[in-house]
């Protein structure tokens, strides 16, 4: 079984990666860390961020309003 990766975009479509800026729906920016859980448990994906103060904690994608998509065998399947 191929490890799973993830494709993680924001709501212009931009790629987000490792230590990118996001903002969550009260205006406040965080760092995005990983994503923490796909959608294949129940269709809603986690991720984990980095606040301002150094607190790291997990939160659905859309807090962020980030899309999540599995990656495997080259190929992409929507999750968001």
């Amino acid at each position: 079984m191929a490890s799973r990766t993830y494709r993680v975009t924001d709501a212009a479509g931009r790629e987000v990666r490792a230590g990118d800026q996001v903002t969550s729906f009260r205006g406040e920016p965080a760092t995005f860390l990983r994503v923490t859980r796909g959608t294949e448990y129940n269709g809603t994906a986690r991720v984990l961020v980095r606040w301002q103060d150094g607190w790291e904690h997990d939160y659905y994608d859309r807090v962020f309003d980030l899309t999540v998509e599995t990656v495997t065998d080259g190929g992409t399947t929507p999750t968001g």
